[in-house]
């Protein structure tokens, strides 16, 4: 439970720097900074970064709750649809690996997530995503599902 606690901190922590130092750094609209609740990282904050076009984009997130934290790295290709707040794409294909943290001695491994999505632009600032698809355990070699819905942040 001291991991949880301590990862917590570190989340904060970024998710204040990313905020303060984001536009400064990464340049306008270009950088999402987002939390939300998912599975199978529960609870969880990430950033986004846009490409030179507006349908690729790298991402990292942060999870963590109950017995579990994780570390997620993740690629988005923006493909069909419009949106009035953004030049992206509003459809997205999300393909990344997870490596969860288990609390405990079981040991879960990396995994791979697959997932359809869509950003539900509120303004040209603010929005939700919401996704879902597979996950694919590497050391299990088992099927789950995985799903999200994330508050993000345009900086």
């Amino acid at each position: 439970m001291k991991h949880i606690g301590r990862l917590s901190i570190y989340f904060s922590l970024l998710f204040v720097f990313l905020l303060g130092y984001g536009n400064k750094t990464f340049g306008k609209d270009k950088f999402n900074i987002s939390g939300g609740i998912g599975f199978p990282d529960v609870l969880n904050i990430g950033a986004r970064y846009q490409l030179k076009h507006d349908t690729m984009q790298i991402g990292i997130s942060f999870g963590g709750g109950g017995y579990v934290a994780s570390v997620s790295g993740d690629v988005y290709w923006n493909f069909s649809g419009y949106s009035r707040f953004s030049t992206r794409p509003p459809l997205y294909f999300k393909v990344g690996v997870t490596i969860l943290i288990p609390n405990s001695e079981y040991e879960l491994g990396p995994m791979l997530n697959l997932r359809l999505g869509r950003d539900l632009n509120l303004s040209k600032k603010v929005g939700f995503n919401l996704e879902g698809g597979l996950i694919i355990s590497a050391s299990a070699m088992e099927l789950y599902p995985g799903f999200g819905i994330y508050f993000f942040y345009r900086i």
